[in-house]
């Protein structure tokens, strides 16, 4: 029940940046959002990869979080 709710926070916090973007910048929302992704990866993700059986998984999962931080970089610059 608390995951639900914590989970319906994103979309109150989501419909609100869409209402106010003309009345303010939001632009500092961009950094938080992508440093959540990345503590999610980090503190869920990565530990479950590292008890995976089978050697190439850590790797390709690697690869795959350096890529999500690579274009969440990207992103925050073009924006």
């Amino acid at each position: 029940m608390l995951n639900v709710l914590s989970g319906l926070t994103f979309l109150a916090g989501a419909l609100l940046a869409y209402a106010l973007p003309v009345a303010w910048n939001i632009a500092w929302l961009i950094p938080l959002a992508a440093g959540n992704f990345i503590y999610i990866a980090a503190v869920d993700l990565i530990p479950e990869v590292a008890r995976a059986p089978g050697p190439w998984l850590p790797y390709s999962v690697a690869g795959a979080f350096m890529l999500g931080v690579a274009l969440m970089v990207a992103t925050a610059v073009a924006w």
